[in-house]
């Protein structure tokens, strides 16, 4: 009789062991269920302000657009070639381009103010400190804007001295020398080279040769690296000032836009194709941005975002203060 009253209380201990496990079971799946709606609400709340966001972004942006604008051109003489990230190209492409100033080309005079303001503006910001060999000849931000307003008389691409090298550009007016490195997504080129072999030592000299009486010398890096400033060789280059090829494509812009008028001839357009066709270059190959901006669905579409934010900080840049 005991046996049997064991094996009931047995039975009963199973059976309330596997009702609890069924309840357990339930309560798992329903808390699961439950959790699952609040993600995928979290996640419907997300994706419906990333869209709105994404929008409003788009509406800002399209504000800023030229009524031409650079980014809807998708040819590019660069990417034709395959010439995107090779420094010789881009230095021949704005040799060329800033010989045009000479003649009063549009879009050469514009390319020349354009890189005269960014140098000046960079100039105000960092404000470079003259060498020994500079001291009172180093131009300075008046210099620079002055100069944006004068005749270019003349621009030598990849031209030194025999035993300082060459350097890939030197345009000159009447008041200012500029002595200009072009660099694609680099800095100096000085691994392992000493004082006297350094680029801007080198090419430092190269200007204080070739300089007038009546020239002061402005001493400039271009380049697409970010945050150009930090890759400084001690203080050899304290007195260079270093731009990106963004700060050119911006001034640019800023100057391009009033000149594309409802109004403009075809002949108008065309003098100034070759600024336009720069600026494109500049934005699609050397900071990688494009317009429209890609449709996406699904969680990739959160990229855009980024790339969103990123033309509109640049587009906010051309906005004359």
């Amino acid at each position: 009789m005991n046996g049997l009253n064991a094996d009931r209380r047995t039975r009963g201990i199973l059976d309330v062991a596997s009702v609890w496990r069924k309840f357990a079971a339930e309560r798992d799946q329903a808390i699961g269920k439950a959790r699952c709606e609040a993600v995928i609400e979290v996640a419907e709340t997300l994706r419906a302000e990333g869209e709105a966001l994404r929008n409003r972004l788009e509406a800002e942006i399209k504000e800023l657009l030229l009524p031409i604008d650079p980014l809807h051109f998708s040819w590019s003489s660069f990417g034709a070639f395959g010439h995107e990230e090779e420094e010789p190209r881009w230095t021949k492409w704005m040799a060329a381009l800033l010989r045009r100033a000479r003649h009063r080309c549009p879009a050469g005079t514009l390319a020349w103010k354009a890189f005269c303001n960014a140098v000046e503006r960079q100039v105000l910001a960092t404000a470079p400190e003259a060498t020994a060999d500079t001291r009172g000849l180093l131009a300075g931000a008046e210099d620079w804007r002055g100069a944006a307003g004068e005749s270019i008389a003349g621009v030598e691409r990849e031209t030194g001295e025999k035993e300082l090298g060459y350097v890939d550009l030197i345009a000159s007016t009447q008041s200012l020398l500029a002595v200009v490195e072009f660099k694609v997504r680099a800095h100096w080129h000085d691994w392992g080279a000493k004082e006297a072999e350094l680029q801007a030592v080198r090419y430092r000299r190269i200007g204080l040769l070739r300089r007038s009486p009546q020239q002061k010398l402005g001493l400039v890096l271009v380049s697409a690296l970010e945050d150009l400033s930090t890759y400084q060789v001690t203080d050899h280059t304290d007195d260079y000032v270093m731009i990106g090829w963004q700060d050119i494509a911006i001034e640019m812009r800023r100057l391009l836009g009033p000149m594309l008028h409802e109004s403009i001839s075809p002949a108008g357009l065309l003098q100034l194709w070759p600024a336009i066709e720069t600026i494109s270059a500049i934005e699609r190959h050397l900071i990688g941005l494009e317009h429209p901006l890609p449709q996406r669905q699904g969680i990739s579409s959160w990229i855009d975002l980024s790339q969103a934010r990123e033309l509109l900080s640049h587009l906010q840049g051309t906005i004359n203060e």
